[in-house]
């Protein structure tokens, strides 16, 4: 359902970004999505284009690098289109905080990064998307491929890679210390999907 990756030099990584991190909380107005019910600080909606800015141009690089090496995995045909990072953005998660269920339409994949992630902290759930559609096999035993919700919970440096039609949540963050991640899609440009007369 979901892949993990371990980001190459993330505490050198995470060490230049956070001051720019500690800038963007103070300039940019908390945007996120409509309708969500739970508090949490996210440029969702108010700057869903970090990976454009200067200070980020590092780790939108990986982020790209790792967008590659999931589709292979998943044989998409990288030849007939360009995939790259369309929108990225912060989410911070303080004690009592949690994030709705929700998933990323119009883009092929999604990642998460962490950049800080207690180990009290709040889980991420990954939904199976059979349940959208009303499936209740029977089971014996639960296993990665049945569950209802896969559950990880995130190590500073990794970099969760799923496709964008999962719906995924954060359970309730418990810990006094911050939980702070950058969140990516992923699509092909709206220009190369168009079909010439």
């Amino acid at each position: 359902m979901f892949l993990i990756a371990r980001v190459a030099d993330h505490t050198a990584i995470a060490k230049r970004l956070l001051p720019e991190i500690d800038k963007i909380r103070t300039e940019v107005p908390n945007g996120p999505a409509a309708g969500w019910a739970c508090p949490v600080f996210s440029t969702l909606t108010s700057d869903p284009f970090l990976h454009r800015r200067d200070a980020f141009r590092e780790i939108a690089d990986v982020f790209h690098e790792e967008i590659l090496a999931f589709a292979q995995r998943k044989s998409v045909d990288l030849d007939s289109q360009a995939i790259s990072v369309d929108r990225c953005w912060l989410n911070v998660l303080c004690r009592g905080h949690s994030m709705d269920v929700h998933n990323h339409p119009n883009s092929f994949f999604t990642g998460i990064y962490f950049l800080q992630a207690p180990t009290d902290g709040a889980s991420l759930s990954l939904h199976n998307p059979t349940q959208e559609i009303g499936l209740s096999v029977p089971i014996k035993k639960e296993t990665p491929l049945n569950q209802e919700a896969c559950t990880y919970q995130p190590v500073a440096g990794d970099l969760v890679m799923f496709d964008s039609y999962i719906a995924h949540s954060f359970r309730v963050h418990q810990s006094n210390e911050e939980h702070l991640n950058l969140s990516f899609t992923a699509a092909v440009p709206v220009s190369s999907m168009m079909v010439q007369s």
